[in-house]
């Protein structure tokens, strides 16, 4: 049935547009004269029709040698403009930060930067903006991916005992400092300094942090793993809880998920003074996660997208 149908539309076509030529001064013409007759199949609109009507556009173009090229009649080269799709859009995130203030160079008050950062992200194709972040919507969890971003305060050193609050705060005033929060106990279940005689169980697993830039701030990039043989049913609570927000919400994460960490260095070092002053800068923690490993193409839409973040930092002003 449809085979029929597309026939007689493409023979409909061909001679309307033998008829129009024959009868317009121009190609120009012509195709004004067949556009109205194709209005009525507007609501076929597919991409076979769409076919069909290039097909009788370019039988228009082999008519129109009747009309002559050489008279001037035709004007050559015929431009149709279509106007581009659109598939990626922009979110706007608001995170606010904080700085430690010490005025013993140890002991760290947390204080939050009056003014949020703003990041901007590209939304591609499949991607949807969420209230911490965003994630893609393709089917199949082993496809997902989720953009959070945070500013963390604690970093649990042991996630299936603690609940995100296990670091020393004043050590995580710096950009190393807190990338070393990250690594230094999540070792997996290999001995490290930390744990010579052996880590507790289900420890995540960590690469070293890497220097990098985000959005032209200093950062550190950092692979964190959680085995696949964890039982958070084992774990306190029930809850194997890795880091912790400022404002007291708990990073949870599940048995072989993977996370992709940017450690970001937003604006200046802030606070300090007392006879020992010591400057904390605003830290951003980007968060991609997974359930395992991406794809090739799925680690490279993320770089992509990581690249495209722009981030306005809170303007300085006098603590």
């Amino acid at each position: 049935m449809t085979t029929n149908f597309d026939d007689r539309l493409r023979d409909f076509l061909a001679d309307e547009g033998r008829r129009v030529t024959s009868a317009a001064p121009s190609l120009d013409e012509a195709v004004g004269r067949l556009a109205p007759r194709l209005a009525p199949a507007g609501p076929r609109s597919s991409r076979r029709f769409a076919i069909l009507v290039a097909a009788a556009l370019l039988t228009i173009a082999a008519a129109a040698s009747a009309i002559g090229i050489g008279s001037g009649l035709l004007r050559l080269p015929l431009v149709i403009d279509t106007p581009s799709v659109q598939t990626e859009r922009e979110a706007v995130f608001e995170v606010a930060l904080h700085y430690y203030t010490s005025r013993d160079g140890l002991s760290g008050v947390l204080a939050r930067v009056p003014e949020p950062a703003r990041i901007h992200a590209r939304l591609p194709d499949g991607w949807v903006s969420t209230d911490s972040g965003m994630r893609n919507d393709l089917d199949g969890p082993e496809h997902a991916v989720t953009i959070s971003f945070w500013a963390v305060d604690g970093v649990s050193l042991v996630p299936c005992v603690d609940v995100g609050d296990g670091a020393d705060p004043p050590m995580m005033r710096t950009l190393d400092g807190l990338a070393d929060a990250f690594t230094i106990w999540w070792q997996g279940d290999a001995p490290s300094e930390m744990w010579p005689d052996g880590p507790p169980p289900g420890q995540p697993s960590t690469t070293g942090p890497a220097s990098t830039t985000v959005s032209g701030f200093r950062s550190r990039y950092i692979e964190v793993r959680i085995p696949d043989s964890l039982d958070t049913g084992e774990c306190t609570g029930s809850r194997y809880a890795t880091w912790r927000n400022a404002d007291g919400v708990v990073r949870r994460h599940a048995p072989g998920e993977v996370s992709r960490i940017w450690i970001v260095e937003v604006g200046p070092a802030r606070g300090g003074g007392g006879t020992v002053p010591a400057k904390s800068t605003p830290l951003l923690v980007i968060d991609a996660a997974s359930r395992g490993e991406l794809s090739p193409e799925g680690l490279t839409e993320l770089a992509e997208i990581i690249d495209s973040l722009r981030i306005e930092a809170p303007r300085q002003q006098t603590p």
